[in-house]
């Protein structure tokens, strides 16, 4: 009898403390101001996100180049070629930094898509760089003994081989180790081009213009293929990095 009571009593406290059914739910709903961001307003706020620090060091990597143009007696070119991995490595620090501190997940679940983002920031980064290597590639060319186009290639086949190889390793290794990764990759490519090119004046010689040019063509497909890869990913959803 007891038990039945404490059922009752359970029952009606139940009904008493019920929260009414919502009116005019979806009316209200629709009355609340949705704050509004357009492409360039997104744009603008992934542009907020970057380090200081990024800014900092990219600005350093140039001032460094400018004075190897300005003091360098010879081998402007491959002094210079040489610290350009470096400038791809703090993009690719800071493109991976979500990774690093595992905010991938958080990012799927904004209002725009994790490829909106990646894309975003692929835009950032590469028009900082363009900005840089046009400033550096200009300059280069007024104290070196190539023509432009060769002062270019051989520019931006260090940069293109980095970029590329770093997104390969990005995709393909543990989060928290990605970085080390891809500084060490960056490193290698600088020490070698700068090993062969302190080695003799072969390295840049017009006999070997098409291999330049085969490396500088296959990193940038490369490069393009990584790209894809990883904005095909994020599209579908699916987690980009290994845990």
């Amino acid at each position: 009898m007891k038990q039945m009571r404490k059922k009752d009593w359970s029952h009606e406290l139940t009904l008493a403390f019920a929260a009414p059914a919502p009116k005019r739910k979806e009316a209200f709903l629709k009355t609340m101001p949705v704050p509004q961001l357009d492409p360039w307003g997104f744009f603008f706020t992934q542009l907020q996100y970057v380090r200081k620090r990024t800014w900092i060091f990219s600005i350093f990597i140039l001032l460094a180049c400018i004075g190897i143009i300005r003091f360098a007696s010879d081998g402007v070119c491959w002094k210079t070629a040489a610290l350009l991995p470096f400038l791809t490595l703090i993009t690719t620090t800071e493109f991976a930094r979500s990774t690093q501190w595992n905010m991938v997940e958080l990012e799927m679940s904004c209002k725009y898509s994790l490829s909106q983002i990646l894309m975003a920031r692929f835009l950032i980064f590469g028009t900082v760089d363009f900005l840089i290597l046009g400033v550096i590639i200009g300059i280069v060319s007024t104290q070196s003994e190539f023509y432009l186009l060769r002062t270019v290639l051989y520019l931006i086949t260090p940069c293109t081989m980095t970029a590329a190889l770093s997104l390969w390793i990005i995709r393909r290794t543990p989060r928290n180790e990605s970085i080390y990764f891809c500084a060490a990759a960056s490193a290698f490519i600088s020490i070698a081009h700068d090993l062969a090119g302190s080695s003799g004046a072969y390295f840049y010689h017009p006999d070997l213009l098409p291999v330049w040019e085969i490396l500088c063509l296959a990193s940038v497909c490369f490069l393009l293929k990584q790209g894809k890869e990883l904005l095909s990913s994020a599209r579908k959803g699916q987690l980009l990095f290994i845990h």
